[in-house]
Formats: structure tokens, C-alpha cells, sequence
């Protein structure tokens, strides 16, 4: 399965339900061994993640960050921290690690 090919088409919207799947799908890939990275997903429960994560999810990994700043992080991160869910503070160890490469690449961009 490659990055972009997720649940979330401009058709379909966005359900929790979906979400969840994809990210019980990926985390079997991720034990079975056909997907590299995001070892977050061995320590996350999908049903312990909430519409809030899908969203992120959505526009992290569907948007490439386009519409999700530091500061969204920050409130984000903060939502987690007073959640007491480890599956959403695992969750937020993967969106950190999929959205700082953007980030950086889109900073390197802009210095050139």
C-alpha cells in the first residue's frame, strides 16, 4: 500500500468508523512486516482513537499538511497530553514523524 492510498476521498468524507479500519489495516501490514516504519502503530489500540485523530490523520496524511500548522500541533498535542489515552499519545508519535519531513522540506523550499 503506498502513503496516499488512504480512506479518505473528497466523496467519501470522513468517518470514524473508516479511519479506524485503516489504521487496524496498516498496524497488521506493520506486524506482518510489509509496511517499513511507523512502529507507533504496534502500540496503538483503533478503537482508542477518536473523530479528532481521523481529522488530523486526514490532513496530514491526505492534505500532505497543507492546511495544518505548528500551532495546530500545539493544540493538538495538548489534547493528548490531558487525554491520558496512550493509543492517542502513539497516535501523536506518528503524526509528528510523518508531518516534521514535510515540514522540513517545505522550509529547505522556501530557502532556496
Amino acid at each position: 500500500m503506498k502513503e496516499g492510498d488512504h480512506i479518505f476521498k473528497a466523496k467519501e468524507g470522513l468517518s470514524l468508523q473508516k479511519f479506524r479500519e485503516e489504521i487496524g489495516r496498516l498496524k497488521t501490514e506493520r506486524e506482518e512486516g510489509r509496511l517499513d516504519g511507523m512502529f507507533e502503530l504496534l502500540s496503538i489500540n483503533p478503537e482508542d482513537l477518536t473523530l479528532e485523530d481521523a481529522e488530523v490523520w486526514q490532513k496530514v496524511i491526505q492534505q500532505k499538511a497543507e492546511n495544518f500548522s505548528k500551532v495546530d500541533l500545539a493544540s493538538y498535542q495538548q489534547k493528548i497530553k490531558t487525554s491520558k489515552n496512550s493509543s492517542r499519545e502513539q497516535f501523536l508519535g506518528l503524526i509528528k514523524n510523518k508531518i516534521s519531513p514535510i515540514w522540513t522540506a517545505r522550509e529547505m523550499k522556501n530557502w532556496q
